[in-house]
């Protein structure tokens, strides 16, 4: 390996060429290998016209959904209160905000090779599929197949070299119509595939994917018929609930023992399972739990380590090992100093090595003897970004990473390779920015492949010629936070994509109006898509800018299209609830005030109301006294209606009786009612109770207080400083003294309590009688001559005086307990 120090490996750069070994033997003429390389590799970048929208957003979807109006009976509108819209409003914001990430999201977007039903293990019969989410909610697993399209790369007359033509590929392209979709239980967060560790390529060797939701795991048996149609169907199934009821953070495949899988919760709880298809049940070998207080993040990553007896665990601070035959546990990384994890994979084509992506950098790992940096590159990306992840792929010994991030629509193309067993960076990460600013919850990536036999640029090849991977060009599906899912390709130059399918120009209008063909590079248009008009790829091509606009043919089918709809729409609202504000009324009696409003607004404009019940009245019952008499209330009053309307609709019946029963109300006496009522209560009690309640009610007449009174009780409330006087009237009631009541005790002020004990601590025991009898003599001569004065006082003053008098007497009271001060502290 790189000579570096122990523990951290080559860390190499912007600018660093990192440590390099004298390798003569293998290259005289360039002896000298460096961990990174500038010369070699590819400089990559998006082709034009190669945007392809496969799945449109979901706010197109809810929109058009949202248009569709269904006109029924006027009374399933009902008022909505302002603030629950408000908050499903800021509930919809906040879901649409691109800065909420889930840790618990993995890939959504895989590729993988499956067999036909009933084919040989040969490769001519493997069938290409893309797999990813997609639905309203996100909650439907679509599986599209892939067809291979011959195009060719036509590079930049004034860049590419003279001898170097334009390049004949093969490139995948996801059919629509060829196309199958499963509804889950809930919100799909990661679709796995069954990889050989073996083989590069992916491929289900049993027909499986594993698809993992918030609340369960599914084995999901894909099965593809001779005609490449595709058929869906759950063996297993998995329910967290089941298990330690937390939500699932994440799940892998063994790909050593490819009936075997493991999945691991957002608190760190993991468990390997045995997947059986006979009893259609997960077995369950082992389970174990990651425990780190520290950890308060729900990103969680369980891997097979190098082999079948060994998995990792992975969280933000931590990277931990667990050996399933001696139920181990060993910790490799600890993250929480420096930098946190990201994202963990293992290589495709050798399982010795791994990637680790940290915040702060992109780090090649050994997993043969334990978990050893080898390659560390860093990154220089933002250290806060939790959503920093990446997909890998390997073709031709080049293993292909690409680091991306939800809020940025930038990626990063790393290109790392083994020469003479040393791993090399070989060029520096290619900054590559996609088309749309939506964020990413994933990228997949599926390299082109070349078509060999072809000479000329013209000739284009057949389905039946060998199709070899190319290096230089691949294509990238991007799946968005709104489910998106759109198509590009990378070439290492300069280029234009020429599609083989290229329609006459002399081709009939009934050979143009062709829905199969994906428009490219085009921004989606609902109304177009709707009316499935797609020019052709090849004549919009050419006819068309990098952002083209609509051809004129389309704006007059589409206006034609639209007219249909505007012919017979009512322009009259659907509903009343946006004119006027809805009136919430929850008892019959507000019901009634507000039609007596309404009755009283109608007679001062000069219109006049009739009432409805007593119409119906007429038009149900012969017009007697004993009939009017019998409808006493709304019961008897709708028994009538509905005995009326017994043959026609139970909806038509009810929507009487309801508007008969709200218009009863405002008609039927409430005091009639109420002295029936009385009345039977009366006839139960007896003769000696009824003459009890009797005398009590005679001779009670009720008093109603005037406003003038009312007003005087009230007690007036005033703010006080503390410079007020305390010869301020107060609204309190006023205590009148008579002659025989003794004497009210004067207030002893604060001052004059301390003058006392200072006087009661210097002299004995008979100064203090002697002070006591003078005071109380004192006390009583001062009574005695100004009494009208203290009395005049104490009903100005009232219980405030009195109360202030009382409490300073009780402390002087205190204060002569007290023969000790204490000293420090609160006293």
């Amino acid at each position: 390996m790189w000579p570096a120090k122990r523990g951290l490996g080559a860390e190499i750069s912007y600018g660093t060429n990192g440590p390099h070994l004298y390798l003569s033997q293998y290259d005289e003429a360039k002896p000298w290998q460096f961990a990174r390389c500038r010369n070699q590799g590819f400089d990559f970048q998006v082709v034009q016209d190669s945007l392809i929208e496969l799945q449109h957003p979901i706010k197109q979807e809810l929109a058009r959904e949202q248009s569709i109006h269904v006109h029924g009976n006027s009374n399933l509108v009902s008022d909505v209160p302002v603030d629950l819209l408000e908050q499903f409003e800021w509930e919809q914001t906040l879901l649409d905000n691109e800065l909420i990430y889930d840790p618990t999201v993995a890939d959504i977007v895989q590729i993988a090779k499956i067999k036909r039903h009933g084919s040989s293990s040969d490769d001519d019969e493997l069938c290409e599929l893309l797999f990813c989410s997609g639905g309203a909610m996100g909650t439907k697993l679509i599986v599209r197949h892939v067809e291979r399209q011959t195009g060719v790369l036509k590079y930049d007359e004034n860049q590419k070299p003279n001898e170097e033509k334009d390049q004949t590929v093969s490139i995948p392209c996801p059919v629509q119509q060829k196309s199958c979709e499963m509804e889950l239980d809930s919100k799909i967060h990661q679709i796995e595939v069954f990889r050989n560790s073996t083989h590069a390529v992916y491929q289900l060797q049993f027909q499986h994917i594993l698809v993992r939701t918030v609340r369960s795991l599914y084995l999901i048996q894909v099965i593809v018929q001779k005609d490449s149609s595709i058929r869906l169907k759950t063996t297993n199934h998995l329910v967290c609930d089941d298990f330690h009821e937390f939500e699932f953070s994440h799940a892998c495949v063994d790909p050593y023992q490819l009936n075997r899988c493991a999945v691991i919760d957002c608190k760190g709880n993991w468990l390997v399972l045995k997947m059986s298809r006979k009893d259609r049940t997960f077995t369950r070998l082992q389970k174990g739990v990651m425990l780190d207080l520290d950890d308060m993040s729900k990103f969680k990553r369980i891997k097979w380590l190098g082999n079948a007896d060994e998995i990792l665990l992975v969280s933000r601070i931590a990277v931990k090992k667990v050996n399933l035959e001696t139920e181990t546990v060993t910790e490799l990384v600890a993250g929480n100093f420096w930098s946190n994890m990201r994202d963990y994979t293992s290589f495709d084509s050798d399982d010795n090595y791994g990637l680790l992506l940290t915040s702060r950098e992109l780090i090649l790992v050994s997993v043969r003897e334990g978990f050893k940096r080898v390659l560390a590159w860093r990154h220089f990306l933002s250290p806060f970004d939790p959503s920093m992840r990446f997909v890998t792929k390997s073709v031709k010994d080049i293993n292909y990473v690409l680091v991306y991030s939800a809020i940025d629509p930038v990626v990063f193309v790393f290109q790392f390779k083994f020469i003479n067993d040393l791993p090399v960076l070989l060029h520096d990460p290619v900054m590559v920015r996609t088309s749309g600013d939506e964020s990413a919850l994933g990228y997949q990536i599926a390299f082109n492949a070349k078509v060999q036999g072809s000479e000329d640029e013209d000739d284009f090849a057949d389905e039946d010629e060998e199709y070899i991977y190319d290096e230089t060009s691949m294509t990238i599906f991007k799946l968005t936070k709104d489910l998106s899912l759109t198509q590009e390709i990378l070439s290492h130059k300069p280029c234009c994509l020429k599609l083989a399918s290229e329609l006459p120009a002399e081709s009939s209008p009934e050979d143009k109006d062709n829905s199969d063909q994906p428009m490219y590079n085009a921004p989606f248009r609902k109304d177009v898509y709707a009316f499935k008009k797609f020019p052709p790829f090849k004549r919009l091509a050419k006819a068309m800018s990098y952002y083209p606009t609509p051809l004129a043919d389309s704006d007059e089918q589409l206006a034609q299209y639209t007219q249909q709809f505007r012919i017979g729409k009512d322009e009259r609202p659907f509903n009343l609830s946006g004119r006027a504000k809805a009136i919430n009324v929850f008892k019959f009696e507000e019901y009634g005030e507000i039609v007596e409003q309404l009755v009283d607004h109608c007679r001062s404009i000069g219109l006049d109301l009739t009432s409805y019940i007593q119409l119906m009245v007429r038009m149900l019952l012969p017009i007697t006294p004993e009939n009017v008499d019998k409808i006493t209330d709304i019961p008897t009053l709708a028994q009538f209606v509905q005995d009326f309307y017994f043959d026609e609709a139970d909806i038509h019946r009810d929507i009487v009786t309801r508007d008969l029963a709200l218009s009863a109300h405002t008609v039927l006496d409430p005091e009639r009612e109420r002295k029936e009522m009385i009345d039977a209560r009366n006839a139960v009690k007896s003769d000696k109770l009824q003459s009890i309640l009797a005398d009590w009610d005679e001779d009670y007449e009720e008093y109603v207080l005037q406003d003038e009174e009312y007003d005087g009780l009230k007690p007036k409330v005033r703010h006080h400083s503390r410079f007020d006087s305390q010869a301020d009237n107060w609204s309190q009631p006023v205590i009148r003294l008579t002659q025989s009541q003794a004497p009210a005790p004067t207030p002893v002020s604060s001052q004059n309590a301390a003058k006392q004990k200072l006087s009661q601590g210097l002299h004995g025991s008979k100064k203090r009688d002697f002070a006591s009898t003078q005071a109380s003599q004192s006390q009583d001569s001062q009574s005695q001559t100004n009494g009208q004065a203290a009395a005049s006082e104490a009903s100005q003053i009232g219980f405030s005086a009195s109360a202030s008098a009382s409490a300073s007497f009780a402390e002087s009271q205190k204060s002569k307990k007290k023969k000790k001060k204490r000293k420090g502290g609160f006293a």
